[in-house]
């Protein structure tokens, strides 16, 4: 209720102050290169929206293309890997002026023979806001093998890159999280995609991501800008696409920046907020934080824990459990054997919360008009 006025009020001080001296656009130093790991094959019903909080003041707006104006990008081929899956790499699902292209790598499932929406699941990486990429996680050899692997369960998966603290700060790279789900949804047609069944997975600072993006559906101050160009009715048709889902994965995820430990004078959290936190706004840690934003309709939560963040898995458990939501918890842990062993657990729980559809009914035997006679 009242938090989310506060919050308005804090995000606004921070990015009038923000404004005053933008970031530098993205040089090529600045996005983390993409390993070439992969390796072929041989052969608006959206989850339910937190309450419409008042909110006097939205944070500067970086001018940005909305979802449905930025086309799939065509790619020239896709990437086979076991089990029929595809890859289409580098889909571009926002253009911000001033900054590098943002995109996304696309891993699906083999057409059925009927083909019908299936279930999506996003991947937001870690890197503590200031590194790594779509194509790398968990520790892994094959990161992009392991997502195929999901995929092959029949998802549709999603893997994004989104702007590091060093191009723009928070709320800048929540707002990239969740114009990649308003750009899936609004190509679902395109792709495949359930709309009404979307999970956000996200790993270390990925997994704030997620969090964020899971428990912040309908808060205004953190949705990406609105459409800029063309005509009001046109324009409010883009801006509805809805950016929240239906499950959260958080692995190894940060929850709460105020319980993160300090490396130094300089620390990771401090360049994505903007702000060393004890120098910043008073509330505007917490603002960034997601146990301040669960609540009874946040969407159903798997933890997956290695005991890498004891206190982060911790406060963001307490803080569900306390709103009531559903939850559940698996062990995780970095490199192959661990991550196959998470993936049973990731696997189980989108299992819970996106069952199968029904096998279809089969058709009637036609009746017998032959005449008894």
């Amino acid at each position: 209720m009242a938090r989310y006025g506060t919050i308005a009020v804090v995000l606004a001080v921070v990015a009038t102050t923000a404004a005053a001296a933008p970031l530098r656009p993205a040089s090529a130093k600045a996005r983390a290169p993409k390993a070439q790991t992969v390796k072929p094959a041989p052969t608006k019903s959206a989850g339910k929206a937190a309450p419409a909080k008042a909110v006097p003041a939205k944070p500067a707006a970086i001018k940005v293309v909305a979802a449905s104006e930025v086309p799939p990008v065509p790619v020239p081929g896709s990437l086979a890997y076991p089990g029929g899956v595809t890859a289409l790499r580098d889909l571009v699902y926002a253009a911000l002026p001033g900054f590098r292209p943002l995109t996304l790598d696309l891993y699906r499932p083999s057409p059925a023979p009927k083909p019908y929406p299936r279930p999506l699941v996003i991947f937001v990486h870690g890197g503590m806001w200031r590194g790594g990429d779509a194509r790398h996680g968990a520790g892994m050899e094959d990161f992009p093998l392991f997502l195929a692997s999901l995929a092959a369960r029949n998802y549709i998966v999603a893997s994004i890159d989104y702007r590091l603290s060093g191009e723009a700060h928070f709320p800048a790279p929540l707002q990239d999280v969740k114009s990649a789900i308003r750009w899936l949804r609004a190509h679902a047609d395109t792709y495949g995609i359930d709309t009404t069944r979307i999970a956000i997975w996200g790993e270390e600072a990925g997994g704030h991501l997620a969090a964020m993006a899971a428990t912040t559906c309908g808060v205004a101050v953190m949705e990406p800008p609105p459409a800029k160009d063309g005509d009001a009715k046109d324009k409010a048709a883009k801006d509805e696409i809805s950016d929240c889902v239906e499950a959260a994965i958080i692995w190894d995820g940060i929850s709460d920046l105020a319980l993160l430990d300090r490396e130094g004078d300089a620390t990771p959290q401090g360049a994505y907020l903007g702000c060393e936190p004890a120098s910043c706004e008073p509330g505007f840690v917490h603002a960034a934080s997601a146990t301040g934003y669960v609540g009874p309709n946040s969407p159903p939560f798997l933890i997956a824990d290695s005991g890498k963040l004891p206190a982060q898995t911790g406060a963001l458990y307490a803080a569900l459990s306390e709103a009531h939501v559903p939850l559940d918890r698996a062990a995780a842990g970095p490199g192959n054997d661990a991550g196959q062993s998470a993936l049973a657990g990731i696997v189980g729980f989108l299992i819970k919360v996106f069952p199968p559809p029904p096998p279809p009914t089969p058709a009637p035997p036609p009746k017998n008009t032959a005449l008894p006679y």
